[in-house]
């Protein structure tokens, strides 16, 4: 009896899968379950490769932009057109410095300045005291009062750094000039004309820097911000 029962536990799990193999249900979820298997099968092959695709196109991208990195790295910058000029001047500026000419030829500059600007201010008394303080003829002037003043202007404009100052300084120059070709005598006319359009040029040029200057109030963060950092560095 004891050996029947053995054999009978041993042969149930056997007898019982055949008869569930025979049973439709557990053919229709095997059926099931292969499906699904071969689904995933599927998906897992299409994003494999899709997954190859995007890597071949990452390999494919990378490998351009290699390519244009080196072409970049080897192709040399082409030379300006005047760098050969700049590079024989700047070896004639290096030479000067080294054997300090630059400072002989700043003192003569500086010289030739001073007396000058001399010479014109001896000039302009020569013309203020009707050229009655010396007898030499090269200190005679005898060039009108407006023109004698315009020429004072134009030289003191080309020593001005200021912009808006600069303008203004040559805008009256040329108004002097404008009025000295129009009460000479004869009249110089096309003088007139040419100095009247150089005068309205700078003044439109004056008062667009003004304009730049202009006052602009800002709130109190801002204003804060401006004076303890922007001040004198740039304008409002």
């Amino acid at each position: 009896v004891s050996f029947a029962d053995d054999m009978t536990r041993e042969l149930s799990p056997l007898l019982m899968a055949s008869s569930h193999a025979h049973h439709p249900n557990y053919q229709a979820s095997n059926a099931e379950a292969a499906v699904v298997v071969e689904s995933s099968h599927k998906q897992s092959q299409s994003h494999d490769h899709s997954d190859s695709k995007s890597s071949l196109k990452r390999r494919k991208v990378s490998a351009m932009q290699y390519k244009k990195l080196s072409s970049s790295r080897v192709q040399s910058p082409r030379p300006s057109k005047h760098s050969g000029g700049a590079k024989c001047w700047g070896h004639i500026f290096l030479f000067m410095e080294r054997h300090h000419m630059d400072m002989v030829l700043k003192r003569g500059y500086e010289v030739l300045l001073v007396n000058a600007v001399l010479i014109c201010l001896l000039l302009v008394v020569s013309r203020v005291c009707d050229n009655q303080l010396w007898h030499s003829h090269f200190m005679r002037s005898d060039s009108a009062p407006l023109l004698l003043t315009a020429n004072i202007i134009m030289m003191a404009s080309y020593s001005i750094e200021n912009f808006l100052a600069l303008r203004v300084c040559l805008s009256t120059g040329c108004l002097f000039f404008t009025l000295w070709a129009l009460t000479s005598s004869p009249m110089l006319f096309d003088a007139a004309m040419f100095n009247l359009v150089m005068l309205l040029f700078n003044v439109r040029h004056a008062v667009k820097l003004l304009y730049g200057h202009r006052y602009i109030a800002f709130n109190p963060e801002l204003e804060q911000i401006y004076t303890h950092i922007f001040e004198g560095k740039l304008n409002r």
